[in-house]
């Protein structure tokens, strides 16, 4: 409730919200690429050589794979309005 008091002007709240949804969307084209190319630089990263580790390489490529398509979708659906995000 606090939070609909600080953004009295529905627009200021709607470009928030558009704002971490179109990061959101580019963080999920960047690890889709990362899977997709392979990139060195993406997957020598500490948190990658965890699922590195424990899935092998190709697991890894899936995971973060997945997980690109799971926030490009989510970001892109939440822009166009499909997906309501409500606090």
């Amino acid at each position: 409730m606090a939070f609909f008091v600080i953004f009295e002007n529905k627009n200021i709240y709607m470009e928030s919200v558009s704002l971490v949804f179109y990061l959101m969307a580019f963080v999920g084209v960047l690890f889709l690429f990362a899977s997709i190319s392979s990139w060195p630089w993406f997957f020598k990263q500490r948190r990658p050589q965890i699922f590195i580790e424990k899935f092998g390489m190709k697991g890894a490529r899936f995971f973060y794979g997945f997980l690109g398509l799971l926030f490009l979708i989510t970001g892109y659906l939440v822009i166009i309005d499909v997906l309501k995000f409500r606090f």
